[in-house]
């Protein structure tokens, strides 16, 4: 049901909400994205960590909350410039000052308690300390940068799409061992995968050209736009349960071809 049944379903729901309200649907993404984008830099800062080796390693809920709270300032601050066209207001700054309080207090309160750690002892990560400041700001260019849905998100997708790309193929050169390509279509597991990545590439390229080629309102463009939401939406949704670790056979049979061995 999970992966058969579902993706037809969140198409179909996304293909027919675009004909019917497509700024609905794009709010739904965009929530999404940023749920999605940060939920990843979260699971891979994890695989940075080395648990039980003297490394300061700030709890969990602090670390998830930094990214969350810096993602819902870059969100909010993108919603008023280019969803709603930056209208006046003293509302909007309120908003936008008191997330950027919350967001300035949960970075602050991360390196005061990794900090605290480091002077009992414990060592520093520095690639983990790394990533986390990317992480914290990888959703800024959605805030400052382009004038319009597209062109604001280019780069977080952008460097989102790499970053799973790396983690892929990881998982491809390490498990996919002679034995265990066996089971594969193609004897050769990094040429597959290479060969599905370029596959996906064009496929997008394709879908975006055909959603410019019509003009506003054609029938033709709100199609191939809800196909490109309606993938977008199927890839988030299966990711929740692909890369869910806490599940035994995650655990068994993706997590230890990610950690540093």
């Amino acid at each position: 049901m999970t992966f058969f049944a579902a993706p037809p379903l969140i198409m179909a729901l996304t293909i027919a909400g675009a004909y019917l309200c497509l700024p609905l649907v794009q709010a739904i993404w965009l929530v999404w994205s940023l749920q999605h984008i940060v939920k990843q830099n979260v699971g891979i800062l994890l695989l940075y960590h080395g648990h039980g080796k003297g490394e300061a390693i700030v709890p969990r809920p602090l670390e998830e909350r930094s990214q969350y709270t810096a993602a819902c300032l870059f969100g909010l601050i993108f919603f008023h410039r280019v969803m709603l066209g930056n209208p006046p207001g003293w509302l909007w700054q309120v908003a936008i000052a008191v997330a950027l309080a919350l967001a300035a207090r949960a970075a602050i309160g991360y390196l005061i308690e990794l900090r605290s750690q480091i002077k009992a002892g414990a060592y520093l990560n520095l690639p983990a300390l790394g990533f986390w400041i990317i992480s914290i700001l990888s959703l800024s260019p959605i805030a400052f940068l382009g004038d319009s849905f597209n062109e604001s998100y280019l780069i977080p997708v952008t460097v989102h799409w790499f970053q799973y790309i790396g983690l892929n193929w990881r998982l491809v050169r390490r498990k996919y061992t002679t034995e265990a390509s066996e089971n594969l279509p193609f004897s050769n597991p990094a040429r597959l995968f290479l060969g599905f990545c370029l596959f996906v590439v064009v496929g997008t390229f394709a879908l975006m050209v055909l959603s410019t080629s019509y003009a506003a309102g054609n029938w033709q463009k709100t199609l191939f736009v809800g196909i490109i939401l309606g993938l977008g939406h199927i890839h988030y949704f299966l990711d929740a349960f692909i890369w869910r670790f806490r599940e035994p056979y995650q655990r068994k049979t993706v997590l230890p071809y990610l950690v540093s061995r």
